[in-house]
């Protein structure tokens, strides 16, 4: 490959894109990387979507195909990359943005990691219609099979590909685009990474926030129950492929559970309780762990994702949800209790660090009044929360946002949780620092950690880092 000046085919599948499928393409066209081609594939769409994409065919780096039947994003992704000439790829949907930078950020990382066949990056989640940020999704290091499996760690504007291995036939399964006239339109994403896997493909990351997803709260998702079937199937094709091994196939009761769970939301978030509930129990059966432990796992799960989207209630959400809990959780208000103020608390979060903030202040004195209770995992979420703000947006503005969130913290009469944040964000700058070989910040962001939390001192993890900084800062 010649990384000196790849050429970039970006390929956007649409379907009644409107001005949604308008700012994508224009995301492509404002990036600084100036090697590329634009490949918009029209899915055979019934309103104005070919008039939106012509607008834009001056410009000598767009292309528009289309579809004389509508096949789903799958086909027009492979329809796209037919049609397109360039050694690096991506697939962007037409709801998404990219950053200004994504594309030349890419290159630059592929070029220096020759060995990685398909890079990723996060992102920044945005509800529509409102535009309200929801917070930044930030993909691990290192991701392998397993992640495919268990999750799905990416959406399709996450990532960018090499073209050799969009060349492997088998990743553009047909069974898993339509089938007669039935659309199967989950899964598919799985078969493509999980199959690239299965062939030697190695993935890595980018620790940037360089595209935008949307989130749809008032789009309905039909057949749940047949679409959660067909992700099931993909995972299941994955698993039992012969090439799988033997450490990733036993994973599957945990990789069901969290479709089970991610689908049974989506049914409550639609008004469908009782496709939510039948969902639920099938969770359950695959891992009846799940309702273990005060609060119960799958309570805990329920709360997080119930405040993940700003289109109604959480508490409304949370009750329906509840009402279909198996056993005796659904007649448990103790924990209806404290889920009820785990997602106040965290909405109270989310709003001051994104706004508005009189939506801040309402939830933190909803919060206030249920005696939201500030644990280490609720700590553990808020370093999370600060570490992408600043890998996102730099150090300087992630400063504020933590001056916000402490103070938020001591709203709620908890100045240690405040200084057990701070103390949690030093740790992890100081491993980071460790593991980039920057020995000498190491003893300098310990030493007030150790003093904001002094649970530290009996750390080994950090005792040893600490001597071994110390020593090698010498040498």
């Amino acid at each position: 490959m010649n990384m000196n000046n790849p050429l970039v085919s970006i390929i956007i599948p649409a379907y009644k894109g409107g001005r949604l499928l308008r700012e994508a393409i224009r995301s492509v066209l404002d990036q600084t990387y100036p090697h590329l081609e634009l490949i918009v594939v029209d899915d055979a769409s019934p309103d104005n979507t070919r008039s939106c994409i012509t607008r834009f065919c001056g410009d000598s780096r767009v292309r528009c195909i289309r579809h004389s039947q509508n096949r789903g994003a799958v086909a027009a992704r492979k329809t796209g990359l037919g049609a397109s000439t360039g050694e690096i790829v991506i697939f962007l949907d037409q709801d998404d943005l990219i950053h200004p930078e994504k594309v030349r950020a890419h290159v630059e990382f592929l070029e220096s990691h020759p060995e990685i066949g398909v890079s990723y990056n996060g992102r920044i989640e945005i509800e529509h219609p409102s535009r309200q940020i929801l917070g930044i999704w930030m993909p691990p290091a290192q991701v392998g099979l397993p992640d495919v499996i268990l999750g799905y760690p990416f959406a399709p504007s996450d990532t960018v590909y090499r073209r050799k291995w969009l060349s492997i036939e088998e990743i553009w399964d047909d069974r898993f685009v339509a089938r007669g006239k039935e659309m199967i339109p989950n899964g598919a994403e799985i078969m493509t990474l999980g199959r690239l896997a299965l062939n030697g493909c190695r993935f890595g990351g980018i620790t940037r926030a360089l595209n935008c997803r949307r989130y749809h709260t008032e789009r309905v998702l039909h057949d749940l129950e047949a679409r959660c079937q067909a992700e099931l199937l993909c995972q299941e094709t994955i698993l039992s492929d012969d090439r799988c091994p033997q450490e990733v196939s036993v994973l599957s009761s945990v990789a069901f559970t969290n479709t089970y769970l991610v689908f049974a939301y989506h049914a409550f978030l639609q008004y469908e309780d009782e496709p939510g509930r039948r969902l639920l129990e099938k969770a359950v059966e695959c891992d009846p762990s799940l309702l273990d432990a005060d609060p119960c796992r799958l309570v805990q799960w329920i709360a997080a994702k119930s405040c993940s989207s700003r289109g109604q209630g959480h508490g409304m959400l949370l009750r329906r949800a509840f009402a279909a809990l198996p056993g005796n959780l659904s007649t448990d208000s103790r924990q209806l209790d404290w889920a009820l103020a785990r997602t106040s608390l965290l909405e109270a979060v989310r709003a001051t660090v994104w706004g508005p903030i009189s939506e801040g202040e309402r939830r933190m004195a909803r919060a206030l009044e249920l005696h939201a209770e500030v644990d280490d995992s609720f700590l553990e979420e808020l370093n999370y929360l600060l570490l992408n703000y600043e890998a996102t947006f730099g150090p300087a503005a992630a400063k504020k946002v933590a001056i916000r969130l402490t103070a938020t913290l001591r709203r709620l009469g908890k100045p240690r949780a405040a200084s057990r944040l701070r103390a949690r964000s030093l740790i992890t700058r100081a491993f980071r620092s460790y593991h980039l070989r920057e020995f000498l910040k190491v003893p300098l962001l310990l030493l007030p950690a150790v003093y904001n939390d002094p649970r530290y001192l009996l750390n080994r993890g950090v005792f040893s880092i600490f001597c071994r900084s110390v020593l090698l800062g010498k040498v």
